[in-house]
């Protein structure tokens, strides 16, 4: 059996697909899909207006990921 300890723990965000276990867990049955494509990147520096901005996504790894809408 493998024992991890941590002296100091902090979590800086928690993201759609995360999760915090602590103690003996036993997870059966956990799914989770989550995709992001996002096209506006980032703009580093000072004074960088951005104005009739177009931004073009480039997906080509063939995976999609569509969730039925619970009724």
């Amino acid at each position: 059996m493998v024992n991890i300890r941590f002296n100091d723990f902090k979590v800086e965000s928690i993201m759609n697909n995360s999760g915090i276990f602590s103690g003996e867990n036993i997870h059966t049955g956990i799914k989770a899909t989550h995709k992001v494509n996002q096209g506006y990147g980032a703009i580093l520096g000072n004074h960088n207006p951005i104005t009739k901005g177009k931004h073009m996504v480039v997906d080509d790894d063939q995976i999609e990921f569509y969730q039925k809408k619970k009724t």
